[in-house]
């Protein structure tokens, strides 16, 4: 399956419909470096693309099908903050393309709380507060510790965790894994029964024979101490 099959998953391809959805999802920029654009394949579990490519891709999936409701799994966790923004920008958020949408979105992040209209607060499989983020701000509760507690912990952290989490989810996002062209699986073939010698050889030879000879001496004396000890 291709990254362009990926995204419509069945459903009938709609040329402005479909540019929206690569547009708000910031994959554009990725089809330019991928060898073969929206054609190129992508392996199982998309192996061939950076995790923020897999989010996003799965992001524009979700949209693309237009469904009235749509769960989403922390789906800025793999991209860099930039990239969450213009996602929830354009995307996800009230002005974004899903915004006439019921969107339930699961997230460990504070950064877009403040835009939800409702937030339920789960801790340890139950629900302890529901309500808009003024409410549960201002409640004493659970939630209001939470967000006093990652006050301070950004305090004591600063700029340096942000540009660490930028450096190490940037790096890779917009990278290309695959090899050339738009093909990526290739037939392969598996053979039953003995290994063949001539493999033993091939990989003697890699090794080097000193290190083959080195390792028959050590084990040689091993075998003949276990005999010694038995005897």
């Amino acid at each position: 399956m291709n990254l362009k099959e990926n995204i419509l998953f069945g459903s009938p391809f709609e040329a402005n419909r479909y540019d929206r959805v690569l547009e708000s999802c910031a994959l554009k920029p990725d089809l330019a470096i991928l060898p073969g654009g929206d054609e190129t394949e992508i392996g199982e579990n998309g192996i061939n693309l950076s995790g923020g490519q897999k989010q996003r891709v799965a992001l524009a999936r979700a949209a693309y099908q237009n469904a009235e409701l749509i769960l989403f799994d922390d789906p800025l966790s793999a991209v860099d903050v930039h990239v969450a923004e213009s996602l929830f920008e354009t995307l996800i958020g009230p002005g974004g393309i899903l915004g006439h949408k019921t969107r339930v979105m699961v997230t460990h992040s504070v950064a877009f709380l403040p835009h939800m209209d409702q937030i339920i607060v789960m801790k340890n499989g139950t629900v302890t507060e529901c309500g808009t983020y003024e409410e549960l701000e201002g409640s004493k509760g659970a939630f209001s510790a939470f967000l006093a507690q990652h006050d301070t912990s950004n305090k004591h952290n600063g700029d340096d965790e942000i540009l660490k989490y930028m450096k190490r989810q940037s790096s890779a996002d917009m990278k290309w894994n695959g090899g050339s062209g738009t093909k990526l699986i290739e037939p392969e073939s598996t053979q039953m029964g003995r290994v063949k010698f001539q493999v033993f050889l091939e990989y003697f030879r890699a090794i080097g024979w000193f290190t083959v000879s080195i390792i028959v001496s050590f084990y040689a004396t091993a075998q003949g101490n276990i005999l010694t000890c038995e005897h």
